[in-house]
């Protein structure tokens, strides 16, 4: 979702509340890249937010805005039958605001935890192996048609699409790819759907 669907970070957003923007980031971009254990870099983000309001956490998702060309891929998949699901390290808050405006048919995210109203923890529900969250939902023996990523823990789920898409990616996704996009705009991905799926077999 987030560098995806979203054009930013969430935790970067809602560390800028308490001046700790460029601790988080630099976490956040070591974890996309492979080079920290991602659930081990999560915790620790999330630590360095302990006691943020509940309602701040909300308030973040409203300082983020959807890439370039999400609300048309979305709209336009859906107007051809497609199932869109979402399967994000990030947290609720996020994730329900881009199910609700962008027409997800599904999101499985992580929870924000909270006590007497301040963050407090968090719930890990959708690690680095985002596979085996979609295996849960969807049986080993469904695919993913399409999987669009930018993160080195987004490997395990591109590995089951039948079209691999790097938007944005990090250079160690780039190599697992079928296509890389590098435009900051999600509506450079229909033509490369368009064509797998929707052109004639003999212009494939």
């Amino acid at each position: 979702m987030e560098g995806v669907l979203v054009d930013g970070e969430y935790l970067v957003e809602l560390a800028r509340e308490v001046g700790k923007a460029e601790e988080i980031y630099a976490l956040t971009e070591a974890g996309i890249r492979g080079e920290i254990n991602w659930e081990e870099g999560l915790q620790r983000r999330v630590d360095l937010l302990q006691g943020i309001s509940y309602e701040r956490a909300q308030a973040a998702t409203e300082h983020l805005n959807f890439m370039p060309g999400a609300r048309e891929l979305c709209a336009r998949l859906k107007g051809q039958g497609w199932m869109l699901i979402s399967i994000t390290g990030g947290f609720q808050f996020m994730s329900e605001r881009a199910e609700r405006e962008l027409g997800l048919d599904r999101v499985y995210s992580n929870e924000l935890l909270f006590e007497a109203g301040q963050l407090s923890g968090v719930r890990l529900q959708v690690t680095s192996d985002k596979a085996q969250v979609w295996r849960a939902a969807f049986g080993a023996d469904i695919h993913p048609q399409v999987a669009l990523v930018d993160g080195a823990n987004d490997l395990s789920l591109l590995e089951l699409a039948e079209l691999k898409l790097a938007f944005n990616a990090q250079p160690l996704v780039w190599r697992y790819a079928d296509q890389v996009i590098q435009e900051k705009n999600l509506a450079f991905a229909w033509p490369l759907i368009e064509e797998r799926f929707y052109a004639p077999a003999a212009a494939r």
